[in-house]
């Protein structure tokens, strides 16, 4: 079958030139006959030579028709356009129907009105008007990357297809995907927020980290012996004690720590090695700079070839200098902020009190107490949930289900109960010491004049056991004698899965710090005990009290409720006399009304655990101002005589002083060795030198084959 050209060239036989000529002659049988009498340019020759070479290849085609016409016709409907500049029939006026289907989209139509209107003929105009399409027919393929001598015809433009740039793409594309596969991903530089270790004074003793200042290479220190002068790289699960001491020791330039984004990843192992640093570094000056930062991409990234590039030290000695030459690369820390370490001029710390009032006159008052600030190695990633947000998740528990006891007047017992919290806890109780002084000191009267018992709740959320930790051993029949009588009764009976012991500790008035709250009672001789899970120890009563690592993941809300439950069981039953009434098993007096909330108590602790508390920002940061203004208001709507107390450090002779610079930006350049630098030169030089060889060498080299070639010739 015949197949129909797409340009759908009128029928006829003899020469397109003749027919194109037919065509004109019917068109213009109602206008003046003129002859064209001019000669055609050599570009109108040349495209008709094309013309030629075009029908000849399609009449030797196998099939008749072009390799356009041998593709399957396309269903859509095809839009007739009036003809435009870039391709369209030369033939054509432009009131005439278009001859031509196309596909695309026309440019615009063709102005002859310019022609027209100058006194040409019909015939003068058409001819113009075939020159200019002629012309940009020119231009544009030209653009699109044909020579002069490959300019087609209109009729032929399917038939020569267009300038393929498809394998150099193709290429390009390869060779961008093996630079890809070869080389990581990465940036000239990198900045992230590190935040720099404690650094405090407690009177004249001195705590911390001392420096800030950090310019070096990094290394890393599970690969590299060699910590002099480098910036040493840690992860959380390699830090021990032996290697920050070994850092320090071989003057490592700073010290920074990797924490993981999810703690709770850590094995128990590496835990207890980090706690046991942290501890250590916390009890004692230091001078090299230590940063914490949570890990991110990119220090992940950093760390990844810092270990590449050092394990690549115990390969061959021929990679080894290739490495060093070419593919090595280094990375320098740089401490943005290198002003002085200035202490902060004004320290305040909170506290707060309210009270249940007992029935009877003048009765005796109960305290519960807990302190509510975090501790740990950097104080903006300190989040203490289980030291000791899990105390003050107690304390207001324990104030929701007394204040219903207390509303009943014919149940309350004869035990005025006063809660308090109290800040700086981790600084030596400097909140505690103070609060006690205001009430015993300078105020006229005040319930810490008649103290029966002082309940401190510290770091009460893990664990299947708990310590009450005293001064000295209780007096039989004492209040405090008695509740530990009671506490023991209630775990042995309802809760035979926990233990509960005593210790005791003599407070040495020599030492400038205390250890556990209940020594600034005991030191004003007021009966107090500390309730904890952990046991504390001579080497380190602060271990687990104050880490970095004590996050929300650290807190087994079924330790806390089962504390909870034994505390409340126990001071119920010492208020209300209810041994003789029966075992605690038989006789549980929170529950019904009084059961224990535990969708409350996991809100209050995520609230606590949300931000960071240390002391040292409560008044920089609102986050922990709207975490202390949620707490007083839970004070006041459970409490009676509910105060808030300001207390502000001696700016002359300060009990504690903090120091600025806590947070620090960091700027992580890549950069490479200084072999790299003349292993680069070498290239270079070798590169001018072929150069300057081949300028040299070539010129002869073409004269002589330029005389061969004339030789042969003649």
């Amino acid at each position: 079958m015949e197949q129909t050209d797409r340009f759908q060239v009128p029928p006829g036989n003899g020469d397109p030139l003749e027919a194109r000529t037919s065509s004109f002659e019917a068109t213009d049988s109602k206008s003046e006959t003129v002859a064209l009498s001019y000669k055609p340019s050599p570009l109108q020759v040349q495209i008709e030579k094309h013309r030629d070479l075009a029908r000849k290849a399609s009449v030797k085609s196998s099939s008749g028709g072009s390799p356009v016409n041998q593709q399957p016709k396309k269903t859509a409907r095809s839009r007739l356009v009036v003809p435009n500049k870039g391709y369209s029939s030369l033939d054509q006026n432009p009131d005439e129907t278009p001859l031509v289907a196309l596909d695309t989209d026309s440019d615009e139509d063709l102005d002859v009105s310019r022609y027209s209107s100058s006194g040409y003929s019909s015939a003068e105009v058409r001819c113009l008007r075939d020159q200019q399409i002629n012309q940009d027919l020119n231009i544009q393929l030209l653009k699109d990357g044909y020579r002069l001598d490959e300019i087609p015809d209109d009729e032929d433009l399917d038939l020569i297809p267009p300038k393929s740039v498809s394998a150099t793409c193709d290429m390009r594309a390869v060779v961008i995907l093996l630079m890809g596969v070869l080389l990581k991903g990465s940036v000239s530089s990198y900045e992230f927020t590190a935040f720099r270790m404690q650094q405090y004074d407690l009177g004249k003793y001195k705590y911390g980290c001392r420096s800030a200042l950090v310019s070096s290479a990094a290394v890393v220190s599970a690969l590299d012996s060699s910590f002099s002068r480098r910036c040493v790289l840690m992860g959380a699960e390699e830090v021990t004690w032996s290697l920050v001491k070994e850092a320090q020791t071989n003057n490592a330039a700073a010290i920074l720590i990797l924490l993981p984004k999810n703690m709770s990843s850590m094995s128990e192992e590496a835990r207890q090695s980090f706690m046991e640093a942290e501890v250590q570094l916390l009890q004692k000056e230091v001078q090299t700079p230590v940063y914490v930062a949570p890990e991110d991409d990119h220090l992940l990234l950093m760390r990844e070839e810092l270990q590449e590039n050092q394990a690549s030290k115990s390969s061959s000695l021929l990679h080894q200098v290739f490495r060093s030459l070419v593919t090595s690369t280094s990375f320098q820390v740089i401490v943005s902020n290198n002003g002085p370490i200035r202490p902060t001029k004004e320290t305040t710390v909170y506290s707060l009190e309210g009270c249940l009032h007992g029935a009877g006159e003048d009765p005796p008052t109960i305290v519960i107490t807990a302190h509510y600030d975090s501790f740990g190695l950097a104080p903006w990633l300190s989040y203490g949930a289980d030291s000791n947000a899990s105390g003050v998740t107690l304390l207001l528990e324990l104030m929701r289900l007394f204040r219903k006891l207390y509303n009943d007047q014919r149940n309350r017992p004869q035990f005025n109960l006063l809660f308090a919290l109290t800040g700086g806890g981790k600084f030596n109780f400097i909140g505690t010491k103070r609060w006690i002084e205001e009430n015993l000191d300078h105020a006229e009267s005040s319930l810490l004049q008649d103290v029966a018992l002082v309940l401190c709740l510290d770091t009460l959320g893990a664990g299947q056991q708990m310590f009450a930790h005293v001064s000295r051993p209780p007096r039989p029949e004492s209040p405090l004698w008695k509740f530990t009588q009671v506490l023991d009764e209630v775990v042995q009976s309802r809760f035979p899965s926990w233990s509960f012991s005593s210790l005791h500790k003599k407070i040495n008035l020599g030492e400038s710090s205390v250890s556990w709250e209940h020594e600034r009672f005991s030191v004003r001789r007021i009966s107090a005990l500390s309730l904890s899970h952990l046991r504390g120890g001579e080497r380190g009563e602060r271990e687990g009290r104050g880490s970095v690592l004590d996050t929300m993941s650290s807190v087994d809300l079924r330790s806390l409720r089962t504390n909870g439950l034994i505390i409340a069981e126990a001071l119920g039953r010492l208020m209300f006399n209810l041994s003789h009434l029966g075992s605690p098993k038989e006789v549980q007096l929170f529950r019904g009304q009084l059961d224990w909330s535990d969708s409350r108590v996991s809100s209050i602790l995520t609230l606590l655990t949300s931000v960071p508390r240390p002391a040292q920002f409560w008044d920089q940061d609102p986050d922990q101002a709207m975490v202390l203004d949620s707490v007083e208001q839970e004070f006041r709507v459970r409490l009676k005589e509910v105060k808030r107390f300001e207390f502000k450090m001696d700016w002359r002779e300060p009990e504690i002083s903090f120091f600025d610079q806590m947070k620090q930006n960091i700027i992580v350049y890549r950069v490479k060795p200084a072999a790299f630098d003349l292993f680069v030169g070498g290239c270079v030089a070798v590169y001018l030198g072929l150069v300057y060889i081949g300028v040299q060498t070539l010129d002869p080299l073409y004269s002589g084959l330029k005389a061969a070639v004339k030789g042969r010739t003649l």
